[in-house]
């Protein structure tokens, strides 16, 4: 790679063929049947492959014609609810017989001895084009782009040779990234099926494998008020688990530019804590502000309303303060607050917890019938314990995966802005 020339700057016309779309979703007895490529399928994608799941619909003859979509095409969304939903592209890599570009899209068909279809697909999706669909939007409750803003879209413009070659970076590193995020998949839809067997079987601390169904094993189960459970569990209140709940629902701080980190139930997700967004208190008023309890590491976080039932944990050994919507919930001998915390996040706690909840329009639950919620878990601490190392080993996987993925995010921005822009050329 080497340092760039200014790039010459092509109008979009002068390098595809645009053809905006008008065949809708319907269906007609008169038409033939065709597979619709549909705003989504472009604004969910950067890709159009053959097993994306196509609607299927109608066209005329002429219709199918003008707007089959072959290997090679780019299609970008053209209007939407919001201006920053526009533009959006993606590249058709596979033959898909019988597929026809549907309504609020523009299908582009490069000239291939001009541009690369990938490396165009990348200049749509590049900052300075996006900032030029911004400005060029019209629209005041939905956003397009006129037949006129598309054709003269500016597209910085390298030798084919170089096209190709950042094409292939991009595509290399585009692949990377579906790789790894497929690995997060797994690993999500793994821990989800492990936490249903683990909050109904439980594991058998002599073999350390999850004991054998009710079906197989029946002695190994009582019937209780939520159903079967293992021998050796308990069914209780949330409140005769806790040796303390800290509440500061109702409470809204002066926020500071910096200090303490204020964290409220807009940070809360489900199984962690989100930086963003980032929001302070200051230092000097903590003291005066945590007047109903210090948090401590380890102290499970549980959002009351908007959203409801979210649940993470304290990581991080260091001051924080909470406002709005969350309280904050530490376990006596009984529990762990590993195991509380992975608990609520089970499927059969959170319909529990919903059916507490109240509100017409935002769901919450009051402290009172949190209080009241009935949870099962071992009387042991240890096979608490047990389920906590299986699922924070999951959690751990997931986590080094999600790191991962930002790491190449990242890196494919800060060198595809360098590439696209030409402040680095490829050689």
């Amino acid at each position: 790679m080497s340092v760039a020339n200014v790039l010459e700057v092509v109008k979009l016309e002068d390098l595809v063929d645009i053809r905006v779309s008008n065949v809708d979703k319907k269906r007609l007895p008169n038409e033939p049947t065709v597979k619709l490529c549909n705003y989504m399928d472009v604004y969910a994608n950067d890709y159009i492959r053959a097993h994306n799941d196509f609607m299927i619909a109608s066209a005329s003859i002429a219709e199918i014609e003008k707007f089959k979509v072959e290997v090679g095409d780019v299609l970008i969304t053209k209007d939407s609810e919001t201006p920053f939903d526009i533009g959006i592209p993606s590249i058709v890599t596979d033959s898909i017989e019988g597929l026809v570009c549907g309504y609020h899209l523009a299908l582009l068909k490069p000239d291939k001895s001009l541009i690369d279809s990938v490396y165009l697909a990348k200049q749509l999706g590049s900052n300075n084009t996006i900032a030029y669909y911004l400005k060029s939007a019209s629209g005041s409750t939905r956003y397009g782009l006129s037949n006129g803003v598309i054709a003269k879209t500016p597209i910085p413009l390298l030798p084919l040779p170089s096209q190709k070659k950042i094409a292939k970076i991009s595509t290399t590193i585009d692949q990377l990234i579906e790789k790894t995020q497929a690995l997060i998949d797994k690993y999500i839809a793994i821990k989800q099926g492990m936490m249903v067997d683990l909050f109904t079987r439980g594991i058998d601390l002599i073999s350390g494998q999850l004991r054998s169904s009710v079906e197989q094993a029946p002695y190994l189960y009582k019937e209780t008020e939520l159903g079967w459970i293992p021998k050796g569990w308990d069914v209780d209140l949330v409140d005769n688990v806790l040796e303390r709940i800290i509440d500061y629902r109702g409470k809204t701080p002066e926020k500071t530019e910096t200090g303490v980190p204020l964290i409220t139930a807009k940070n809360i997700k489900i199984g962690f804590v989100e930086s963003e967004p980032r929001e302070y208190i200051s230092s000097s008023s903590y003291d005066s502000w945590m007047t109903r309890g210090i948090p401590k590491l380890g102290d499970v976080l549980f959002t009351t309303e908007a959203p409801l039932a979210n649940v993470a944990q304290i990581e991080i050994d260091a001051k924080v303060a909470f406002a709005q919507r969350v309280i904050i919930l530490r376990c006596n001998d009984r529990m762990n607050n590993d195991f509380l915390k992975y608990s609520l996040m089970s499927n059969d706690a959170r319909v529990r917890i919903f059916s507490k909840g109240s509100g017409s329009t935002v769901e919450g639950i009051k402290q009172s019938q949190f209080r009241k919620l009935s949870i099962t878990f071992p009387v042991d601490i240890k096979e608490q314990s047990e389920i906590n190392r299986m699922l924070n080993k999951l959690n751990y996987k997931i986590n080094s995966e999600c790191s991962y993925l930002d790491k190449v995010l990242k890196m494919k921005s800060a060198l595809m802005q360098d590439l696209l822009t030409g402040k680095i050329m490829v050689s």
